[in-house]
């Protein structure tokens, strides 16, 4: 398990009393079951590679809980434990959570590309940007004043349910606001479209990018601005483009330096079942989440 510490943390004693109330659940767990590993937001790509190994001292059979793991982290996790010939079996999970925070972040870095995933420092124009539609843009934004991008597509979550309904049309309202002469069409007045796409459906994201590019034929960039499973879509077709050696995908992201503490109040759940997914990754070694040859 990780403790991953803001890069400000707080000063407010909420925080250390919210760590010290996951670390009495993990009590009930036997010492020599457990390992926490502590490591700032924003570490070295070595650091991740080192966690990767650890966990396959244990086994090839890896399970990966994105639910609490930052994006700047669980992009080049799955991208490691995909591409490692190690790994069997690989399971991505996520839970969904109650009542969000108003603001769930804040300090955000600039805009650049996560670790691991490549830059587009070569190639300015692109002909699709997929833009997770989410609850804050975290300076987004500026991504479409410096590339120049044919289609923008934002891969909207549906449905969302409150109070998300407000913050993704917010979000929508803001981007388009933006684009204006910042993009580039054939068709200059329509260059944005609206996918609605469940939340929690990771192969159906997928798929949509699969057949918005031509199965990576045509170049894109990502911002994985929304849901968990959404954007867990988004890394594992940038890693199949690379499998492919096909244009790159660069993964743009503003990584938040601190996470409000009341992120979400609870685990969503119905009769005491909690409402968490699983996403079968990889199978008997193979990529479950591969593009055609």
């Amino acid at each position: 398990m990780l403790k991953i510490e803001d890069t400000r943390p707080s000063a407010d004693s909420k925080v250390q009393e919210a760590y010290q109330r996951s670390e009495d659940l993990l009590d009930a767990i036997p010492a020599d079951k457990k390992e926490i590993i502590i490591s700032p937001l924003i570490a070295p790509l070595d650091d991740l590679e080192d966690y990767v190994e650890k966990c396959l001292e244990n086994g090839s059979d890896i399970l990966l809980d994105i639910t609490s793991f930052p994006k700047r982290w669980f992009f080049p996790l799955t991208q490691m434990l995909i591409n490692d010939t190690r790994v069997r079996n690989l399971v991505a999970v996520y839970t969904q959570g109650d009542n969000y925070a108003e603001s769930i972040a804040e300090n955000p870095e600039m805009l650049r590309t996560l670790p691991g995933f490549p830059s587009s420092d070569e190639r300015r124009k692109h002909d699709h940007a997929f833009i997770g539609v989410g609850f804050h843009d975290l300076g987004m934004l500026k991504l479409l004043g410096d590339d120049r991008v044919t289609r923008l597509n934002l891969l909207f979550p549906f449905p969302p349910g409150p109070p998300g309904n407000q913050k993704n049309w917010k979000f929508v309202e803001q981007i388009t606001r933006k684009i204006g002469s910042e993009l580039s069409s054939d068709d200059p007045s329509d260059p944005l479209d609206l996918h609605f796409l469940p939340a929690l459906d990771t192969a159906q994201s997928f798929s949509a990018m699969c057949n918005i590019t031509q199965n990576g034929q045509q170049t894109s960039i990502m911002a994985p601005y929304g849901p968990k499973p959404v954007s867990l879509a988004m890394c594992l077709f940038a890693i199949a483009c690379d499998d492919l050696n096909l244009a790159d995908v660069p993964v743009y992201y503003s990584q938040p330096q601190r996470y409000a503490i009341d992120y979400t109040e609870k685990a969503s759940s119905t009769d005491g079942n909690l409402h968490a997914w699983g996403y079968a990754l990889k199978l008997n070694g193979g990529s479950l989440y591969t593009l055609p040859k």
